[in-house]
């Protein structure tokens, strides 16, 4: 038997001569020998999308804008990220059990409206807005609507939801709080967030505030000290539902948080024609089907009742969006129990608070979005995402953005992914993207709206545009601001489509070269 010296001198020799044969071979063989094929826009043989199993075995990365120009960097296998996982089931795990007393609550107050006598729907209406202050108050004088509140102490609360939260920043703050539409100080007032040109100001984070709680609250809301309301359902007796999402029971018009909420729905000329259910959960409002809408306003609605949901199969859902999130929430038969009409009929109709618009509740978002990381790997943070839209509101200058943000990535041993709206990837490598994303860059867009899935402490830097009356649009810092996450505008006179690499490059420095301490934001 050959010694172990002999053995090991003949392994060396067989390495260096494959080693030698590998690299005069030609590039595209040594492609084909060393890597599975992965790509973000095109199918699998076999003509579906890449499965999550094969995504998340992948070694072997293409950083690409087109097919025709890709670069490929092998990385190492990915960290996961345990102590973020941990946590975030620990999360769940407690805010679930907290919600099983206000499940049952709901159930015994819609089969008590059940037995009670229901009386005709009037077109003499009285509208009451879900946004005005004394709201609640006003709703105690009409018998048909019972209000369920989800009371639980702040201070106990606030451990299991997203710990820390970020002033964010501008290249100037004059001009996004001046010309912005969710600027003039709202930051301040909702999130208790500053606008500053001080990008260091990242680097220090603030805990959750009971000022957070405003956001899906009537105006002037008072909690009561130690039960403080998270969040709430209206239990309606034989309710209509109109094509803005407003609900008719009896001499009532009740016009939930929503966008436009000043807009007046459009009676039914005949509600007796309308196909009557015996129980409907509706989260239907004004655009509904937009996904930004659907994503950050309908979404977020239906949260906090998957067990209500799937304790009562019986419960139809009024969700007009085919949005992909709904698969994440784990609702058993979604699909078989969506209405899609505008105007639905319930015997008892379950209307959970909405949001006003662009300013998502903290509760339900962030509760979404555990939902939704709950279904991946929350691994150890090396990919940064730059966002490319197609149409409206893109950077003109992308090729040169991506060649920038590729060579300060690729230095720094972390891989860039371009997402793309044409076609959009699959719903997993979505998710995955952004999950695993440390930093990500946009024109503003309804793509930003995948933040979802993104971990506490991830940093979003966006190109702000002007819209048709001259405004930027803060929505996604509101969002950011309620998911934990940085947030930085890039704004100027010219539109966001003649951004420039210089003028993103001072904010992406700075984070990439604070990747370890955002990593660390719970």
């Amino acid at each position: 038997m050959p010694s172990s010296r002999k053995i090991t001198a003949i392994l060396l020799n067989v390495g260096l001569i494959g080693m030698v044969t590998f690299i005069f071979l030609p590039p595209e063989i040594i492609l084909k020998l060393t890597m599975i094929r992965y790509d973000i826009n095109e199918p699998t043989q076999g003509g579906s999308k890449a499965s999550k199993d094969t995504v998340s075995s992948q070694l072997v990365s293409v950083t690409s804008a087109s097919a025709s120009d890709r670069s490929v960097k092998t990385f190492k296998p990915k960290k996961v990220n345990d102590q973020a996982r941990k946590r975030l089931d620990a999360q769940m795990k407690h805010i679930l059990s907290y919600l099983d007393l206000y499940t049952k609550e709901i159930e015994n107050t819609g089969r008590r409206l059940s037995q009670e006598e229901a009386l005709d729907i009037s077109t003499t209406t009285v509208y009451i807005n879900g946004s005005a202050e004394g709201h609640f108050e006003k709703l105690k004088n009409f018998p048909s609507v019972s209000t369920v509140f989800f009371n639980k102490n702040f201070e106990e609360m606030k451990r299991y939801m997203i710990r820390e939260y970020f002033d964010y920043t501008s290249n100037d703050c004059n001009l996004v709080e001046g010309k912005s539409v969710y600027g003039q100080g709202l930051g301040k007032e909702l999130y208790n967030a500053t606008c500053l040109e001080d990008l260091n100001s990242h680097l220090n984070s603030r805990p959750l505030q009971l000022q957070h709680l405003r956001l899906g609250l009537p105006q002037k809301f008072s909690h009561v000290p130690g039960h403080e309301t998270w969040t709430y359902l209206n239990v309606i007796q034989n309710a209509v539902v109109m094509n803005t999402g407003d609900i008719m029971s009896r001499n009532l018009t009740l016009i939930p948080l929503r966008c436009k909420d000043k807009v007046r729905s459009r009676i039914p000329a005949n509600l007796n024609a309308i196909k009557e259910h015996d129980a409907v959960l509706s989260v239907h409002q004004y655009w509904a089907t937009g996904f930004y809408h659907s994503s950050l306003e309908g979404m977020p609605r239906l949260a906090p009742y998957v067990q209500f949901l799937n304790d009562n199969p019986h419960v139809k859902i009024h969700f007009q969006s085919n949005n992909p999130l709904q698969n994440v929430l784990g609702i058993r038969n979604f699909k078989e129990r969506r209405l899609t009409e505008q105007n639905i009929h319930a015997k008892i109709l379950y209307s959970p608070a909405g949001g006003q618009c662009g300013r998502s509740p903290l509760f339900t978002t962030q509760l979404l979005s555990m939902y939704a990381r709950k279904h991946l790997d929350n691994s150890f943070r090396n990919k940064v995402v730059l966002i490319k839209r197609s149409h409206k509101r893109f950077f003109s200058r992308h090729s040169e953005i991506e060649s920038m943000l590729r060579q300060e990535v690729t230095s720094r041993g972390l891989e860039l992914f371009v997402f793309r709206d044409d076609p959009v990837p699959s719903l997993d490598i979505t998710m995955k993207m952004f999950n695993e994303a440390i930093l990500i860059v946009a024109p503003h867009g309804a793509g930003e709206s995948n933040i979802l899935y993104s971990q506490p402490g991830t940093a979003l830097v966006e190109g702000l545009c002007w819209d048709e009356l001259g405004r930027g649009n803060l929505c996604y810092r509101n969002t950011a601001q309620i998911l934990g996450l940085r947030y930085h505008a890039v704004f100027y006179k010219t539109s966001c489509g003649k951004v420039t690499p210089d003028q993103l490059k001072e904010p992406v420095l700075f984070f990439l070269d604070h990747v370890d301490l955002l990593r660390e934001s719970t």
